[in-house]
């Protein structure tokens, strides 16, 4: 009787490691009840109980390759969960959210010892080991939370405030339960591409340093928030970059790279294809060896093609999504990067021939795949 109840255990734990038996239904199953138990029960004396709460729980494998010159340097796969738990006391119109606090920048808090962002939970996963890593991290977040939220309205109490934004706004419900399988990748052919590829900068003694770095990172996200929104996605990001670098006759260091991605590893360019590219490169920069400088010059430059998008998307672009400044205390002002449009919204800052249509889940441009495109954001 008693290896019975044994043997039946073990099946019940069994169901619930991922990788075995419906790993979506019993993780959500555990992020739910642990999310209903939290807003149920977590409570501290005198302190904003929580009005909203959020589990993103990560499951990522990660295969990395790496050659310099024709060797090999590296080759390795991992796999690895973390969790992130976000959680906000008060309430929409004033929460403990857009607060600078400096001494929690600098020094830390207290009731931090268990993390809560980002936080490395086992890979093997059961029911019960789940719902306390949640218990664990709510905790942290809510203590927190709950400090930095006395913390701004204390900062705010003999002050006018001129920026009477609401700090959230709750949305409608939502369910995406739609994960699809990573696409298989071939370790084997990455190994000897990435080698070969390293290689020929063998043929060009005029380079110092090179590498060859090829990265495919397949992950599955699992969301569930207070608000009712449930989510299961699947992440796909390959990534494969050659940089060399030298030292030009007057002394200037110079360096050249070339980068592509895709989501299935099987769509990257061709082995023929980056091989050219690789060539390319070590030509261009064999010959900034002996290249002269030219003269100052200030004036208009023209960008064209992959050059116009690169100055667009690295200047102009971060400053169309303006971060609200936060709330501080303690005399510091913290500067937002991107703010040179903060005081032009409802202006023009583009000439008239020019428009811009934002597309996320636009899969493909000219018959090129797009790295970029997503059905649902982060927060579902």
């Amino acid at each position: 009787m008693k290896l019975k109840l044994l043997f039946s255990a073990l099946l019940f734990i069994a169901a619930f490691v991922p990788g075995r038996g419906n790993d979506s239904e019993n993780i959500m199953r555990a992020m739910n009840d642990e999310l209903e138990r939290s807003m149920d029960e977590l409570r501290l004396a005198s302190v904003a109980q929580p009005y909203y709460i959020e589990f993103n729980l990560r499951q990522r494998k990660v295969f990395e390759m790496q050659a310099t010159f024709g060797s090999l340097l590296e080759s390795t796969s991992s796999e690895y969960n973390s969790l992130t738990v976000g959680l906000r006391v008060g309430g929409p119109a004033f929460d403990n959210s857009n607060f600078f606090d400096v001494s929690l920048n600098f020094f830390g808090s207290t009731d931090d010892e268990e993390s809560y962002r980002n936080r490395r939970i086992p890979n093997e996963l059961t029911y019960q080991s789940l719902r306390r890593e949640l218990w664990l991290a709510t905790d942290a977040a809510y203590k927190q939370a709950a400090e930095l939220y006395t913390k701004k309205e204390a900062a705010v109490e003999n002050r006018v405030r001129l920026d009477t934004t609401a700090d959230f706004i709750l949305m409608e419900k939502v369910e995406a339960i739609d994960p699809a399988p990573a696409p298989p990748f071939d370790q084997s052919y990455f190994r000897d591409l990435v080698t070969r590829l390293s290689g020929v900068f063998r043929d060009f003694p005029a380079i110092d340093l090179s590498q060859v770095n090829l990265e495919y990172l397949p992950e599955t996200v699992y969301y569930l928030n207070t608000e009712g929104r449930r989510m299961v996605k699947s992440e796909l990001f390959t990534g494969l970059e050659i940089t060399a670098a030298t030292q030009a006759t007057d002394g200037m260091p110079i360096a050249q790279s070339y980068t592509c991605y895709s989501l299935d590893p099987a769509k990257l360019p061709s082995a023929d294809s980056l091989m050219r590219a690789t060539r390319e490169l070590a030509q261009t920069l064999t010959k900034q060896v002996e290249a002269t400088l030219i003269e100052a010059y200030s004036g208009p430059v023209l960008f064209e093609d992959q050059a116009a998008a690169e100055v667009f998307a690295q200047i102009f672009l971060p400053n169309l999504a303006t971060v609200r400044a936060p709330l501080q205390d303690g005399g510091f002002q913290e500067r937002p990067r991107f703010s040179a449009f903060q005081n032009k919204i409802g202006g023009r800052v583009l000439p008239e021939f020019l428009s811009i249509d934002v597309s996320p889940d636009r899969r493909e441009f000219e018959g090129a795949e797009l790295s970029g495109t997503l059905t649902y954001d982060d927060e579902a």
